[in-house]
């Protein structure tokens, strides 16, 4: 029950991801016109940002599936990457809706990194 959780919180941010961005190229290359994409540097208060909350989300959904759901520690930290990775991959696709805004393959490395920490600190506890 637990890796299925899991799969469908992977499988639901594939999907989700994949349609977005396919409509939006759609909808780019019938008007002809491509926004501009701002300079997104690889250190800065938003990766700081997309670093942490990956990070301390992974740990909480991770603590909260072990301690109050009785979930193995592998399974739990399964769990904590997946909700933490599709949250950051939703916001992404969001972003990417949005005027002037852009899909930011830097966030989501960051996030990837949030992640990791997040599972190394709360194998620890």
């Amino acid at each position: 029950m637990r890796r299925i959780v899991y799969i469908a919180f992977v499988i639901l941010g594939v999907c989700f991801y994949g349609s977005a961005c396919a409509q939006n190229q759609a909808s780019q290359r019938d008007s002809l016109q491509i926004p501009s994409k701002p300079a997104d540097s690889w250190f800065g208060q938003d990766k700081a940002k997309h670093f942490l909350l990956s990070a301390v989300i992974t740990g909480a959904v991770s603590y909260q599936a072990k301690y109050q759901h009785d979930w193995s520690l592998k399974n739990s930290q399964y769990l904590g990457a997946g909700v933490s990775f599709s949250l950051g991959l939703a916001k992404e696709c969001r972003d990417r809706h949005r005027p002037n805004g852009y899909f930011s393959w830097k966030d989501l490395v960051f996030d990837v990194l949030g992640v990791a920490v997040g599972i190394g600190v709360f194998s620890q506890w």
